[in-house]
């Protein structure tokens, strides 16, 4: 009925250990729509790429995505979703820094390009192991669990998109505080879960 599954949701809500997964994840594709908003004025006005050429660094970026999932396919049976949730949100996070590192010291295009790459392609790696892990933690409301975790995902990624929009200022460096913000945030979330999953 709509009250029981109203209810599995609410169940998902109050357990810190979801709230983590969800966190973790969320909050990492949040990290992917503030590029997708920010990325255009960034580089083809700020910087002058072409169309084209941006569209090749977008295009690097979904082969990121890719490659991060196949290598989590070939790893993950051997160190588990929970490791390589936080190897995620790790390499997330450094990649983060990079792109906040660069993008104020002359804009150095090469290390931007490098951060973002990072960021961009551990979204893919941490939403297959965070949701995995939700639904393995809940096995009898496991369609909740992931419906919850998908509109988490649009829901942090429209508040991400709509900051980025709120603090845009000509140097572009509006992207790089966001992304370097919910990382964090991201980075936290997995830690959160990992305690908590320890206590309960």
């Amino acid at each position: 009925s709509l009250a029981s599954a109203f209810a599995a949701y609410g169940r998902l809500l109050c357990d810190p250990v979801a709230l983590g997964l969800l966190l973790a994840g969320g909050m990492s594709f949040a990290a992917m729509f503030t590029y997708i908003t920010g990325s255009p004025f960034y580089f083809i006005e700020l910087h002058h790429f072409s169309p084209f050429s941006f569209s090749l660094l977008f295009a690097a970026n979904a082969l990121g995505i890719f490659a991060a999932n196949y290598l989590n396919s070939r790893l993950v049976r051997r160190q588990g979703a929970a490791v390589m949730a936080g190897v995620g949100s790790g390499f997330g996070f450094v990649g983060a820094l990079l792109l906040w590192v660069a993008s104020g010291v002359g804009d150095a295009l090469p290390a931007v390009i490098a951060g973002l790459f990072i960021v961009v392609s551990m979204t893919g790696l941490l939403g297959a192991n965070c949701v995995g892990l939700l639904m393995a933690r809940y096995p009898q409301n496991a369609g909740a669990a992931a419906a919850l975790f998908g509109a988490s995902q649009f829901g942090l990624g429209m508040l991400a998109s709509a900051t980025i929009s709120y603090f845009h200022d000509p140097s572009g460096r509006a992207m790089a505080w966001v992304i370097l913000a919910v990382s964090g945030m991201s980075l936290l979330g997995w830690f959160g879960f990992r305690l908590c999953s320890e206590r309960h």
